[in-house]
C-alpha cells in the first residue's frame, strides 16, 4: 500500500453511504458522562476510557459500545487516520431505563502511527481524541474537508515523551512480565 488516503475507513475523507457500525436496534440508548482513567500518559502506558449507556426504550435490548481514536497533534511526518476503531463491547439484554457503566482499555498497540517511508509503527507523543458511542455519523463540512462526528461523546489525552518504536513497548513489557525463579543446585 502506497497512498493511505481513501484506502480504508480510517482514511476515507467523504461522507460514508453506510456509518461504521451502523445498524438497528429494538430501542434508543444515550451514553453519558465519559472519563478517562489519565489525562496525560507516556509511550507505553495503556488508558481506561469508562462511560455511561442508558436503554431509554421503548424495549429491553443489546447494545455494541463503540471506542475510537484519532490523532489531533502530532508530528508532520506521521500518517493520520481519519478515526480508527480501538475497543468495543456487545451489552446484552439492557433493561428499560437501565445504565450501564462500561469499562474499555485502549492499549499502546492502538495508539500507534505509521511513520516515515518505512512505514514503522510508533507511538507518537501529541493529543490523541477518544470517541465512544453505538455507531458512528459522520459530518463532512462541505468548504474544509474537515469531519466532525455529532453521535459520540469525546475527551481527549496528551501522550507525552519521546517518539517510540512499538516493538520497544513489547519489549518492555515482556521484561515486566517475566518471572525470576532462584535454583539452588
Amino acid at each position: 500500500m502506497t497512498a493511505y488516503p481513501g484506502r480504508t475507513y480510517r482514511f476515507l475523507t467523504e461522507t460514508p453511504y453506510f456509518p461504521f457500525g451502523y445498524g438497528l436496534s429494538y430501542s434508543t440508548f444515550s451514553n453519558n458522562a465519559l472519563t478517562l482513567s489519565q489525562s496525560v500518559i507516556r509511550p507505553c502506558d495503556d488508558i481506561t476510557v469508562t462511560f455511561d449507556v442508558k436503554n431509554l426504550g421503548p424495549f429491553v435490548a443489546d447494545q455494541v459500545c463503540q471506542v475510537y481514536l484519532k490523532v489531533l497533534v502530532g508530528n508532520d511526518d506521521i500518517v493520520r487516520d481519519q478515526l480508527r476503531l480501538v475497543n468495543f463491547t456487545k451489552l446484552h439484554g439492557v433493561q428499560i431505563q437501565k445504565t450501564v457503566q462500561v469499562s474499555l482499555l485502549i492499549s499502546y498497540e492502538r495508539m500507534t502511527v505509521t511513520k516515515g517511508l518505512n512505514f514503522h509503527q510508533v507511538i507518537e507523543p501529541g493529543t490523541y481524541q477518544v470517541f465512544v458511542g453505538g455507531y458512528l455519523t459522520v459530518d463532512i463540512d462541505s468548504v474544509s474537508g474537515a469531519a466532525s462526528y455529532p453521535t459520540l461523546l469525546n475527551a481527549t489525552f496528551v501522550i507525552e515523551g519521546n517518539t517510540t518504536n512499538v516493538q520497544t513497548c513489547q519489549q518492555q513489557t515482556n521484561l515486566q512480565n517475566m518471572a525470576f525463579v532462584e535454583v539452588h543446585v
